[in-house]
């Protein structure tokens, strides 16, 4: 989830949030499950609640994800896009080895 947040936020600067609605359906998980996985991640700080009822990630929850993506294969995936399927002005941008995250 936190994935999709960072994902959405880095694509989306000017409406970085999703509704649960959006989460469900990309996420495919029953909502009961969305909405247990929301309070915990509202009560360790990393997403929060919009006052349109959206979520959208918190600078806390990029640095965890970020930290994370290191040791988790899917969550860097999601996150970085891969190298094969970006354009040459990506490439000259971030060189190999570097990731283009600002830390």
């Amino acid at each position: 989830m936190l994935s999709i947040l960072y994902h959405r936020r880095r694509r989306n600067e000017a409406r970085p949030s999703l509704s649960l609605l959006d989460l469900e359906g990309r996420m495919a998980l029953p909502r009961d499950y969305l909405v247990f996985t929301l309070w915990y991640l509202r009560a360790k700080g990393y997403v929060k609640a919009e006052d349109n009822s959206d979520f959208s990630l918190t600078a806390a929850g990029m640095d965890y994800l970020e930290a994370e993506s290191s040791h988790n294969q899917m969550a860097h995936e999601l996150m970085w896009p891969r190298r094969a399927s970006v354009g040459p002005a990506y490439r000259q941008q971030f060189p190999a080895g570097e990731s283009g995250c600002v830390a």
